[in-house]
């Protein structure tokens, strides 16, 4: 009656049936993406979230909360040269309630997990080249999980 589980699954099975993308020609010598994977997007992705509430004998609610979140491994581009891994991320928090006023201690990426949320391709345009391979300047951006951090949070209803 106190506890609360809930999860999610998501599956994307997608690829190009016919796409031409012109900008990993001068360096993967095609650009025919046919059967490749849609990128910056997952084909698996899920959540488990665990939740506890009770009312203290003081008045005072209290709750805790875990949540664990996996993003399966996504392609940085249309061409699937190169991927972010997978990653596992898990927060919690806890905390007392009563009537307007909410404390709660939380902890953000609890295992301090080392992965890259997010990876996309860029061209470098501002490099001197000849037009016709403008873009082969290129790289791999990525964007690093934010490391465990913990905090307080109080609040007051008014």
């Amino acid at each position: 009656e106190n506890w609360t589980l809930t999860g999610t699954l998501g599956m994307a099975d997608s690829e190009f049936n016919d796409y031409q993308y012109n900008f990993v020609s001068a360096f993967a010598k095609y650009s025919q993406m046919a059967g490749n994977t849609m990128p910056r997007y997952p084909e698996d992705m899920g959540s488990l979230s665990a939740s506890y509430k009770n009312t203290m004998n003081n008045g005072w609610d209290m709750f805790f909360r875990a949540d664990l979140n996996y993003f399966g491994e996504t392609y940085a581009d249309e061409s699937n040269l190169a991927t972010c891994d997978s990653y596992t991320l898990m927060n919690a928090r806890g905390g007392i309630q009563r009537d307007d006023l909410r404390m709660e201690l939380y902890v953000n990426n609890v295992t301090d997990e080392e992965a890259w949320s997010a990876c996309t391709r860029w061209s470098d345009f501002a490099s001197p080249s000849a037009f016709a391979v403008f873009t082969a300047f290129q790289g791999i951006s990525v964007s690093p999980l934010r490391p465990r951090n913990i905090g307080l949070r109080i609040s007051y209803d008014f």
